[in-house]
């Protein structure tokens, strides 16, 4: 069996023992024990899925301290920790108890692996602490004919994990994702000029922008799979930049391996690497939250947001609109500085 499935602005194994540890609930991280079963279907190309390296990274749940919650939503929406779809903050919260975000994996050995020889170990961006996130996507624009389709199923990661820590990063955001009309998609290589000249149907893209300092990385290599979206009853969304849409809350897991984000702008840097495991499965990791979202506009999705991106997506823009802020996506010049 083989996993199967389904745009910021431009600024610029070893094999170890299973490990489960916990903490008490007040700011320690709850690593959650058992493996979870992944979905998965045959793929039309069947080749059997390699073992991975252990990632860097992992997903592991952390308890919510007092006030947390509403100052993560809040950071999230005022920094556009989302990019367009920061409106939809308190459904990546909708846990009243916990929340994922990324932490060393306790069972990467640096030694052992060989892969990251070019674009280096332990990203200085893409870091513990971060909030991390699984977004399902679908918008239709029935004013085409016929009408346009648009399904991207991928992670956002961005820094406004509580506590919050001056100075306010919250800005600081990236993506990774995929061309998938389904809640899976197998492993997919990450080229993100390809991915935007495909108007987002097909490949995977990513970036990752620090608006207050002007960087801007490209993701250019290593892949992404989602073997597994799993989401709750849909309910329409009453206001917003998605009104008319419906939105529902879930969980997703997968594995990006080894992509590559060499920095871009404003001079070419070094790269960043993300590399991260939310399967389920060691025990050391959790599935990430995830929102799934669908806007069929013009009804009766009436909010202008899916409109902006798609205008982005047919102009080539697809990932400047992706890592803006909600309420400038789709209006951005590649290249621009935030």
């Amino acid at each position: 069996m083989a996993e199967r499935g389904r745009d910021l602005r431009h600024v610029a194994a070893s094999r170890g023992k299973l490990l489960a540890f916990g903490m008490p609930r007040n700011g320690g991280w709850l690593l959650l024990v058992g493996a979870l079963a992944t979905a998965a279907s045959c793929s039309d190309a069947a080749a059997p899925q390699e073992e991975d390296p252990p990632a860097q990274y992992v997903s592991v749940r952390r308890a919510w301290l007092p006030g947390e919650r509403d100052s993560a939503i809040a950071r999230v929406m005022r920094g556009g920790g989302l990019g367009p779809f920061s409106s939809l903050a308190s459904l990546v919260f909708a846990d009243p108890d916990s929340y994922t975000t990324i932490a060393p994996n306790p069972l990467y050995h640096p030694s052992a692996d060989l892969s990251f020889d070019v674009v280096g170990t332990l990203a200085p961006q893409f870091a513990a602490s971060w909030l991390i996130t699984g977004m399902d996507i679908r918008i239709i624009d029935n004013s085409q004919s016929p009408p346009d389709t648009t399904d991207w199923l991928g992670v956002f990661w961005s820094n406004t994990s509580p506590p919050a820590a001056p100075p306010d990063e919250s800005t600081w955001k990236g993506f990774v994702y995929a061309a998938s009309a389904l809640p899976t998609v197998g492993n997919t290589t990450v080229n993100t000029t390809a991915f935007d000249a495909s108007g987002g149907k097909s490949g995977a893209g990513g970036g990752e922008v620090r608006q207050s300092t002007g960087e801007y990385w490209e993701g250019n290599s290593g892949t992404i799979r989602v073997t597994s979206g799993t989401y709750g009853a849909a309910s329409t969304v009453a206001s917003g930049p998605y009104t008319g849409g419906t939105t529902a809350s879930g969980l997703m897991q997968g594995r990006m391996l080894n992509i590559g984000m060499p920095r871009v702008l404003p001079s070419p840097g070094t790269a960043i690497t993300v590399d991260l495991n939310f399967t389920g499965t060691p025990s050391s990791n959790v599935p990430i939250a995830a929102v799934q979202l669908t806007c069929i506009f013009p009804s009766p999705c009436t909010g202008q947001a899916a409109r902006a991106l798609l205008a982005a997506r047919r102009e080539g823009q697809l990932s400047a609109a992706l890592l803006a802020p909600e309420n400038t996506a789709g209006s951005l010049g590649r290249r621009r500085l935030p």
